[in-house]
């Protein structure tokens, strides 16, 4: 599902929870104006379901009573899209520009300035359009439900054309050229969007497998069509859409829903009459023959084609809301034969050569599900053979039946996954209401993806009788209703549209009277004015707040017990171990080992063992754990400005009755891995580059911050080594150099396999029993009962001797660097080390945080500059970093950093706005953690140093900052901006014409 947001991803505790309500969760209450239609046990969840309907407006209302504390709100509209002018996505952000009753230009970022909010958020998929909030605070709960649906119902959109220009498209004149150029948040986001080879690949799937329906249009936007959308549009879409009567409400946890339902009818719903609606999605009619089709993307002038051809073949299902069995399988299929490392189809196509990652994804949240398999990495001429490998691959399948222990590793995977449900970054009712509308939204049962146990027994039983063979055959082998899809790079493609739009630009300007001209200039002026103007303090005031009293000063305990050199975080678990092992990784990283300790990471658990090919153990871990990973940890050490900790980590979660096959298999990759297929190695290293250009290309600020930061912190050398550029190009040397002959101790031996001899000695060197530690979530009492299944794992490791250590010694240099990327925009990052300007870490820093996200920098960067967003990060290690997302702009968004400091020295707050950004910041720590978020926290303050006496401090000092704390900050950022260490990855022409601002010029990927 396509989902576009209003506010751009964050960068990288509990109060008191609140009283369930008086009454039965499995009793219906009976509210005036609300009709009940039913209520249903989801005994999955520990919930029960309960339907009503609105009387007098008709909205549909579904709660999900359970003793959840992080209560969730959503209202959803259904809102497909007729074209690619992306009115859903523009309306979205839209909404949530002032209304009738909070006028403020902006109450979502006031409400992000001043609540404990654990979501907020909205979102535009395919064919509708969601606005969640959540909290654990009712107060706090009941202000934002009141601020959303004031927002949705009665925006100030409709009588202020600026609010379309801001966050849509508008036309900006250049001051120096007079040049008509495009501006506006949604228009840049989705710059960056189509920057991205995947999510062109992605749209061109919808257009040719969807020509005649709702699908074949772009609800984000597409840059192209975006400026053919105006203000009489918009306010014909909010008026046709946005009632009562085309929506879904929702409500989820432990709240007191008789005065929510009360809430609703009487503040909003109310003012509202039944209306008979259609949102109609149009369908796909089945092919008459398979599609074939070709588009491009764009790389730099100069950049090799070689290997940077996406090919797919595309299912198209029919219609079937109520086969639940249908979706399960398909979903599971798409593991089967792609996901793991053991899938058969993956296997065949990467050994006949086709491409360098495989991938598949069954999209069952739209109307008419599509069934995908991709390659990525591959070259034209390689068409054919992908066509045959993946018709004889399938064909073999149903001929002489899938493995086994293939499907039961798939299903068991799933259902752990299922029965778990620990979400990390999304509150766990919000992640149920997605899965609801999968249905709801079309009229069928919304409890159907929540009831999921009949579906996996009927799976299971049925699994003998072909089930999986049978959905191959019918949904991809006799399905006419498929296509074929090539991706080709194009250089200078970007080029060539950027000449476009200016040759376009152009013509309006030359079409346009002397009148319609004066009338741009003063609509942006208007628009710059509006955004400029502070709030009428009379507006700001009716954004419902909290007090300080509202919240707890007393920072969350989470429960531990140290065992010697172990952990056990005593938390509930639901019957799950949560196991994470750590090894010190201090050995001489000068030689280049951090690198290849992150490779080494990367390799471990994905190649064969001494009991186990690759393929076995995948199937291995899949049937007997929910995961097992391998990974590279690094933290800041308290008191410390050079040396840092540094661990490789190995986690895996299982049911308490697995536990001892879980760390058996935890020892197989840890102690038994073989370090001797050069192909399988040589396949997983170009498996890592292809995925990391996709990030860099994706997600610039976070490659960006690291490379930044890396110029004068330790720490972020490391980081930057072990996961930015640096081993980026390792990887792309390592391959390009792989067969390569070298000389080694006399013998002659190819590079690739000196390296994995190399990796080897070193995975010796690091496992060992003196040099780990174990972190273990399980209540005590379980914790207790198996102690001696984790004594006899720990006695298992390799003994001592092996593991000399050294201090970590890495070099770092200011390079101040243009980073060339095929993008559109920019992600411009400038960071600084604070400890340098006389500045320790404080509490006080994540208050600054706050109000320069939601205040400068939103007004300045995203708000006037049209990017997508921008922030400030400042963490204990001694870097602070400003960056932005998708931005425009270069040499302007480093003037807006450079004035941050100007902006803190003047900065005037009244007592009310800075107890806002306290309570927000509060909120922030304390976001809901699983059990498994618990563990890796304690861990973290393990090797960092910490204590709870720390954590107390930190909050104490957020509870306790003055204005003039924040004002004391402005001497930090001067000498942090002075420092000049500035990164920004982009388009070549926008970097090259503020090539003064860099010392060098790259270009990673070519």
């Amino acid at each position: 599902m396509a989902a576009f947001c209003t506010q751009a991803p964050a960068q990288d505790s509990t109060q008191a929870p609140t009283t369930p309500k008086a009454g039965s969760m499995t009793q219906a209450p009976d509210v005036p104006n609300w009709k009940h239609l039913w209520t249903k046990p989801v005994d999955e969840l520990k919930a029960v379901a309960h339907m009503y309907e609105h009387e007098k407006s008709g909205a549909p209302l579904i709660y999900l009573a359970c003793d959840d504390d992080n209560k969730v709100f959503c209202i959803s509209f259904r809102t497909p899209p007729v074209d690619d002018t992306g009115i859903a996505h523009i309306m979205e952000h839209s909404v949530l520009c002032g209304s009738e009753k909070f006028p403020s230009k902006e109450p979502f970022v006031d409400l992000l300035k001043g609540s404990l909010q654990t979501f907020l958020n909205a979102f535009t998929a395919d064919d509708r359009t969601m606005y969640p909030v959540a909290s654990r605070n009712d107060k706090d709960f009941r202000n934002l439900m009141d601020v959303y649906l004031d927002a949705v119902f009665f925006p100030k959109l409709m009588t202020t054309p600026e609010i379309l220009m801001q966050e849509g498209w508008h036309y900006q004149v250049d001051d120096e050229s007079g040049d008509l150029n495009y501006n506006g948040v949604v228009y840049n986001e989705m710059k960056g969007v189509y920057s991205s080879p995947q999510s062109v690949l992605y749209r061109t799937i919808q257009r040719s497998m969807y020509p005649e329906s709702t699908y074949a249009n772009d609800s984000g936007g597409d840059p192209v069509a975006i400026p053919d959308l105006t203000q009489e549009m918009f306010q014909k879409f909010h008026d046709r859409y946005y009632h009562p009567s085309n929506s879904m409400v929702y409500l989820y946890g432990n709240g007191d829903i008789k005065t929510q339902l009360e809430f609703l009818d009487k503040e909003y719903l109310s003012r509202f009459e039944k209306i008979d609606f259609e949102a109609e999605v149009k369908p796909q009619s089945a092919f008459d023959k398979p599609k074939d089709v070709t588009a491009e993307y764009s790389i730099d002038p100069g950049d090799s084609e070689a290997d940077k051809t996406f090919l797919s073949m595309n299912y198209l299902l029919p219609t079937d809301l109520a086969d639940a069995e249908r979706a399960f399988g398909m979903d599971l299929l798409s593991y089967i034969l792609v996901g793991s490392e053991a899938a058969p189809l993956k296997r065949a196509l990467l050994d006949a050569g086709v491409g360098l990652e495989i991938q598949s994804f069954y999209d069952s949240s739209i109307l008419q599900p599509c069934f995908s398999i991709v390659v990525k990495g591959s070259n034209p001429d390689k068409k054919a053979v992908f066509l045959d490998v993946l018709d004889k691959t399938l064909r073999g399948l149903v001929e002489n039946g899938i493995d086994r222990r293939l499907i039961e590793g798939a299903i068991n995977r799933t259902e752990f996954s299922l029965r778990e449900f620990q979400v990390s970054g999304f509150p766990k009712g919000l992640v149920l209401n997605m899965w609801m509308l999968e249905h709801w939204t079309y009229g069928g049962d919304p409890l159907q993806n929540l009831r999921y146990d009949p579906v996996i027994k009927s799976v299971r039983a049925k699994v003998d009788d072909g089930f999986f063979e049978n959905l191959v055959r019918k949904h991809l082998l006799e399905n006419t209703s498929r296509g074929f899809v090539m991706l080709r790079p194009k250089p200078g493609l970007d080029q060539e549209n950027t000449e476009k739009t200016k040759t376009k630009l152009a013509d309006v300007k030359k079409s346009l009277t002397v009148e319609e001209l004066a009338e741009i200039k003063r609509q942006q002026v208007a628009l710059i004015e509006r955004q400029a103007a502070p709030d009428k303090p009379e507006d700001v005031a009716k954004i419902p707040t909290l007090e300080i009293s509202d919240i707890d000063r007393k920072a969350e305990v989470i429960p531990f017990e140290e065992i010697g050199k172990d952990i056990n975080v005593t938390v509930d678990t639901n019957q799950i171990v949560y196991l994470s092992l750590y090894f010190d990784s201090g050995f001489p990283f000068q030689n280049g080992l951090v690198r290849e300790t992150s490779l080494l990471t990367d390799l471990l658990g994905r190649l064969d063992t001494e009991n186990y090919t690759f393929a076995e153990l995948s199937s291995e871990i899949d049937i007997h754990t929910g995961g097992l990973g391998v990974g590279l940890s690094s933290n800041s050490i308290k008191g410390e400005t050079k040396n840092f900790a540094s661990q490789v980590t190995a986690g895996t979660k299982v049911m308490r009755p697995q536990l001892e096959k879980g760390l058996d298999l935890a020892l197989e990759v840890l102690t038994k891995t073989k370090f001797d297929d050069e192909a399988r190695f040589k396949e997983i290293v170009q498996e890592l580059r292809v995925g990391m250009e996709q990030s860099m290309i994706a997600a610039g600020h976070g490659f960006a911050q690291r490379r930044a930061a890396s110029y004068f912190s330790p720490l972020a050398a490391f980081r930057e080594s072990a996961g930015g550029i640096d081993y980026y190009r390792y990887l792309v040397e390592l391959e390009k150099n792989f067969d390569e002959k070298i000389e080694s101790e006399g013998k002659e031996i190819t590079w690739g396999r000196l390296e994995l001899q190399q990796l080897g000695a070193l995975a010796k060197r690091l496992v060992h029993q003196d040099n780990a530690f174990l972190v273990v979530t399980l209540p005590k009492e379980e914790f207790e009962e198996a102690k001696p299944i984790f004594t006899a794992f720990q006695t298992k490791l390799p003994g001592t001797g092996l593991m000399s250590h050294f201090n970590v010694i890495l070099s770092y240099e200011q390079k101040n660097e243009a980073v060339v990327i095929p993008s559109r925009v920019q992600y411009v990052v400038k960071s600084g080390d604070y400890r340098k300007a006389g500045f320790e870490y404080s509490g006080k820093m994540l208050v600054l945080q706050n109000i320069l996200r939601t205040g400068y920098l939103w007004n300045n960067v995203r708000v006037q500059g049209g990017a997508y967003g921008g922030g400030v990060a400042i963490d204990r290690s001694g870097v602070l970093s400003l960056w932005s997302y998708r931005d425009p702009h270069l040499k302007r968004t480093v003037d807006i950093y450079e004035g941050v400091a100007d902006y803190l020295e003047k900065l005037d707050m009244s007592e009310e706005e800075l107890t806002k950004a306290i309570i927000a910041t509060i909120g922030s720590l304390d976001k809901p953690m699983t059990p498994a978020d618990k563990g890796g926290r304690i861990a973290a303050r393990k090797l960092s140093g910490l204590t709870q006496e720390d954590v107390q401090r930190e909050r104490d000092e957020v509870l306790s900052t003055t204005v003039e704390d924040l004002r004391k900050f402005a001497p930090m950022f001067r000498e942090c901006m002075k420092q000049n260490n500035i990164c920004v990855f982009g388009n070549e022409q926008k970097l090259d014409a503020d090539k003064e601002l860099f010392k060098n010029t790259i270009r990673p990927i070519e």
